[in-house]
């Protein structure tokens, strides 16, 4: 059992501890309506930091990103937003709702945490087979001919220059570049993900790859093109750090040690580091500094508001019964083709609440809310777990049987670091890319058994 491992369990000691001192229920200065959330979301986080920690000592990706996500946006920034009563949206807070959501989040971990814990022994049949070298050749050929044509036609419609736009002029600057604005974030989606598929394949397996100086500078110019088509300034932060997670995983071939130090090491950046990470772009005012997690109290933390936000609009306007999730689905479709096709989860619980700034997130819990109830908590949760069960049955096998079927290994490793953009939210505007990935994932499916 991992629990016996002592720096484990020293270093579970310790965040316990750290835990209990900062986040320590005083009494006098909390409504007392706010107690009985506290200690259902301390629950939570507490069966969460132990789901955590097993991850941790086995090496297991993306359930050890899932928890972190977990335990920094949807228990520690609560906490803190809670006992200092400050939120990072400028809306009425129902101090009454605090248990319910508290609830929420606590059913969602509780979900999650069966997915992951049963056993799923259907994927291991389907491991049996090897792919043809001239297969994965035709991978990289594939992804690199769509990412360059893709860029090429961004760059003959603009220049290159337009990469180096901030995020909004970049958005103004490619929103009708092409047909639609949505066929336009197809094309800017598919060279990312084509060209950074393509880098880390060859990253995953340079020993067959790089074997003189002209291929170590044809390929390192493709790692190159994957991050600079994903640079931090004309596109969000978090996509920005899932290519650079993706590349550093393929790099270090996914190996137990590094996912371990990983996992580690992602806690305090989240808390830290991330949402400073977006000053050398924007100047906007800043929460007044409540001491060293005051930067749990801005907008990037909004997931535990946006819950609230979400419980808010249903009980205004009830659930909107599997709209929000088809609407993501078919991100696709232009609106003039489909006149009735939601908006985004967080801006429509945001323009419900006559806020001016509607560019918000919507986590997983409030994405099943605001759909089913509690019955899409459970329903959400679920097949998400077993979903990011099979893809780390799939990493682990794949330790142990070289550089075989790495395609999808490629494919797993660009969702890894993706992975936290889809539980944040909205689903509406993060998905286009997933979608992209699970298109390449089936053409592979089809190039394969074509070929047997």
């Amino acid at each position: 059992m991992f629990l016996y491992k002592p720096k484990f369990l020293a270093f579970c000691i310790i965040c316990l501890t750290v835990y209990m001192y900062v986040f320590s229920i005083d009494t006098e200065s909390l409504l007392s309506i706010n107690l009985p959330a506290l200690y259902v979301i301390y629950t939570s986080f507490l069966i969460s930091l132990l789901m955590f920690f097993r991850c941790v000592s086995q090496g297991v990706l993306l359930q050890g990103i899932t928890w972190t996500f977990w335990i920094v946006f949807l228990h520690i920034a609560p906490v803190v937003q809670i006992k200092l009563d400050i939120f990072p949206m400028p809306s009425y807070v129902d101090p009454a709702k605090n248990l319910p959501s508290c609830l929420i989040i606590l059913v969602g971990t509780l979900i999650l945490s069966v997915g992951f814990l049963l056993p799923n022994k259907s994927i291991k049949r389907s491991l049996s087979s090897d792919v043809s070298a001239e297969v994965q050749i035709g991978f990289v050929r594939a992804m690199l001919f769509l990412g360059l044509i893709s860029l090429l036609a961004i760059i003959l419609r603009t220049t290159l220059s337009v990469f180096l736009l901030t995020r909004v002029e970049f958005e103004v600057a490619t929103g009708y570049l092409f047909i639609s604005p949505q066929f336009s974030l197809i094309v800017i989606s598919t060279c990312r993900i084509a060209l950074l598929a393509c880098a880390c394949y060859i990253l995953l397996n340079r020993d067959y790859f790089i074997k003189n100086l002209y291929t170590r500078v044809t390929y390192f110019s493709v790692v190159v093109l994957a991050l600079f088509v994903s640079n931090p300034i004309c596109n969000s932060r978090l996509s920005f750090v899932a290519a650079v997670l993706a590349l550093f995983l393929s790099a270090g071939r996914v190996s137990t040690k590094l996912v371990e130090y990983l996992l580690v090491s992602i806690l305090p950046f989240y808390i830290f580091a991330f949402p400073f990470l977006d000053y050398f772009r924007t100047r906007g005012a800043r929460v007044k500094q409540q001491g060293v997690f005051s930067s749990l109290l801005n907008p990037d933390f909004d997931a535990y508001q946006q819950l609230l936000n979400t419980i808010t609009f249903v009980d205004e306007k009830g659930f909107q019964m599997g709209k929000q999730i088809l609407g993501a689905i078919l991100f696709f479709i232009p609106s003039s083709f489909w006149h009735t096709k939601p908006i985004s989860s967080g801006p429509l619980v945001a323009q419900n609440l006559n806020l001016r700034w509607t560019n918000l997130s919507s986590p997983l819990p409030a994405e099943a809310f605001i759909d089913f109830g509690i019955l899409g908590v459970i329903a959400y949760c679920f097949f998400v777990a077993r979903l990011i069960l099979k893809a780390d049955i799939f990493v682990e096998w794949s330790r142990g049987n070289g550089q075989l079927r790495a395609i999808p290994l490629t494919l797993i490793l660009i969702l890894s670091g993706q992975l936290s953009l889809l539980l944040r939210g909205a689903l509406l505007g993060v998905i286009g890319s997933s979608v992209i990935l699970l298109i390449i994932y089936l053409s592979f499916r089809v190039a394969r058994v074509s070929r047997l």
